[in-house]
């Protein structure tokens, strides 16, 4: 994370979207360090260019089949519960 602060944000909207059951997504992620820290956060799912650059809907079928409907090509990135990709 860029800062404490940030961090913190990041850390409150997780357990708020926890609290109120909800599925937490995070957008944007980029680097493995971000994904480091929403992993050991508990988020939910991730979406950015760390898993995937943006795909024409064309070429999505055939990317979901090499990533085996999986959590991305980087394999599993959490135990429990398993974060994935959301396209």
């Amino acid at each position: 994370m860029e800062s404490t602060e940030d961090a913190a944000i990041v850390r409150a909207i997780i357990q708020l979207g926890h609290t109120l059951e909800l599925e937490v997504i995070a957008e944007g992620v980029e680097t493995d360090a971000q994904l480091d820290f929403l992993r050991n956060n508990g988020c939910d799912q991730i979406q950015g260019f760390l898993i995937s650059h943006p795909v024409a809907p064309t070429d999505l079928v055939a990317l979901s089949s090499q990533m085996g409907n999986g959590p991305g090509p980087r394999g599993p990135v959490a135990p429990d519960p398993p974060l994935s990709s959301g396209h």
